[in-house]
């Protein structure tokens, strides 16, 4: 394929934004993360940190006496649209690797786009906060269901699917027993595979 873009989802702690990195630099294109941060902040005029405090939220709507008080857009659905067009130019223009964001979803219909999503069991996720972020494994497990819940939020509200459901994804890997190498050879090999 001459022209790839390669999503990835994945569970807190799984290693999926490090694959993802390593992904995009074995294949030698873009990988996008924080960098859509960035890119939000130039195009929308938002504050980068308003932006990184805000994203990939579930929009909290909020009611009065027996009434339903709406009056604009709240800010993580203006951040939602945002972001989507700026991963559109990004998948229109280069070959990359995207993080998160809804970006599967975002680019269904897209041609050669390949949905991935990085998991493994909550053990070797704890270990892997744990040791990253210096927190005891107590601490790391409530990280990880904070983390995961809210991307759960915010993926189920703007794709009406469920997120980390296989179906939504070409290729589902755990990291546990492949490790980062390891699954970064693997989606390597489905890419050949899809060539022929």
């Amino acid at each position: 394929m001459e022209h790839l873009v390669i999503t990835i989802g994945r569970e807190n702690g799984s290693g999926g934004r490090h694959v993802g990195e390593e992904l995009a630099k074995a294949l030698g294109i873009k990988f996008y993360d924080k960098e859509i941060l960035a890119e939000t902040a130039r195009q929308s005029g938002f504050a980068h940190e308003f932006i990184a405090e805000n994203e990939e939220k579930k929009p909290q709507f909020f009611w009065g006496t027996g009434a339903f008080y709406m009056y604009e857009q709240p800010i993580s659905v203006k951040l939602y649209i945002e972001q989507s067009k700026i991963i559109k130019q990004l998948a229109e223009k280069e070959s990359c690797v995207i993080v998160g964001r809804c970006s599967d979803y975002v680019l269904h219909g897209y041609k050669n786009v390949v949905n991935v999503f990085v998991h493994a069991p909550l053990s070797a996720r704890i270990a892997r906060v744990a040791e990253r972020e210096g927190l005891s494994e107590k601490d790391a497990k409530t990280r990880i269901n904070k983390t995961d819940k809210a991307r759960a939020a915010y993926y189920n509200y703007f794709t009406n699917q469920i997120w980390g459901e296989a179906k939504n994804y070409h290729l589902c890997v755990d990291t546990e027993n492949l490790g980062i190498d390891g699954t970064v050879e693997m989606i390597k090999k489905y890419l050949e595979l899809l060539k022929h």
